[in-house]
């Protein structure tokens, strides 16, 4: 919302601003120049008083000629680490992707799960069979079908999950939840966690589901950064929730589960690469990366790392 000039004395603006920052629920950004703040004390209220745990506040400060940082999908931060190209087409909404059935079982499963985890975990049979077909109903469209062998694949799926998951969770903390993480002054990124789960070993868990069958050495790097990322926008604006750890769970295969502890070393690494991101979005370098997902890329007819017959390059070492 940007205000006129005329501001402070402007009934009209002063009435939109104080309903946009009451409503918040779970957090309040505002963002200023680098002259004094009077957007709070024209309606007899200052900035500090305004600070507590709900909604969480922050004041971001940038210059007259500053420009608004970019804003990055969490979902995207996967395709940045197997090929910046890629990433760029997304990003900079250049194509519309293809359905997949992949995307379909996984839109699905996220449903499903979503309801399952906000039921904080039914013990009851009937009703934990109703999350899983509701779920599948509600999460793709209806014109997209899958097949009765994709279905039963899911639902065994999701059958393991509501084994496992009551025995290790002392309680469920947020599901579906929204962030924003506001990334120093180089950029945002816009994304939802899956969920935060206190185990009952007493760690609070950021759990990631992933439908991929296989999290092969470049996508698990993807991966890892995505979570942790989620991870960095949830502490920063929920700093109550207190993660001590990220888990990437494959659904279709528990056995490749990731865990990662998040500590200052996670932290700082993941800051360093997201600081590469945004330098790349700045710098407009988007270099394509060879290897494995070249086969299924939709990027091919135009990707400059393809030769002029197709074929697909040799990855990099």
């Amino acid at each position: 919302m940007k205000f006129s000039k005329k501001f402070p004395g402007d009934e009209e603006d002063n009435r939109l601003v104080y309903v946009g920052a009451t409503r918040a629920r779970d957090l309040l950004l505002l963002i200023h120049s680098s002259e004094k703040p009077q957007i709070l004390d024209s309606f007899g209220r200052s900035v500090r008083p305004l600070k507590n745990p709900t909604p969480d506040f922050q004041l971001i400060e940038i210059s007259e000629d500053a420009s608004i940082p970019p804003l990055i999908a969490a979902t995207h931060l996967d395709l940045y680490k197997q090929c910046p190209l890629l990433f760029a087409a997304y990003h900079e909404g250049r194509f519309i992707p293809k359905w997949t059935p992949a995307q379909s079982k996984g839109s699905r499963l996220h449903k499903t799960l979503e309801y399952y985890l906000r039921g904080d975990l039914p013990s009851k049979q009937s009703t934990v069979d109703a999350c899983f077909e509701r779920g599948f109903r509600e999460g793709d469209s209806p014109m997209r079908k899958l097949s009765s062998k994709d279905k039963k694949e899911m639902k065994e799926a999701y059958k393991k999950v509501a084994e496992v998951l009551p025995s290790i969770t002392r309680r469920v903390i947020a599901v579906e939840h929204r962030y924003r993480y506001v990334h120093k002054r180089l950029g945002q990124i816009d994304g939802v966690v899956d969920a935060i789960i206190e185990e009952k070993d007493g760690r609070v868990a950021l759990v990631e589901w992933k439908t991929a069958k296989n999290i092969q050495s470049k996508k698990e790097r993807s991966y890892k950064l995505q979570a942790a990322a989620g991870a960095l926008g949830i502490t920063q604006s929920n700093p109550e929730i207190k993660v001590q750890v990220v888990r990437v769970i494959p659904l279709f295969d528990f056995s490749q589960s990731i865990e990662l502890p998040f500590n200052s070393r996670l932290k700082e690494r993941t800051i360093k690469e997201l600081d590469q991101i945004f330098q790349s979005l700045q710098n407009r370098n988007y270099e394509p990366h060879k290897g494995k997902h070249c086969e299924s890329c939709q990027l091919q007819p135009q990707c400059p790392a393809w030769t002029k017959e197709k074929r697909l390059p040799e990855p990099c070492s």
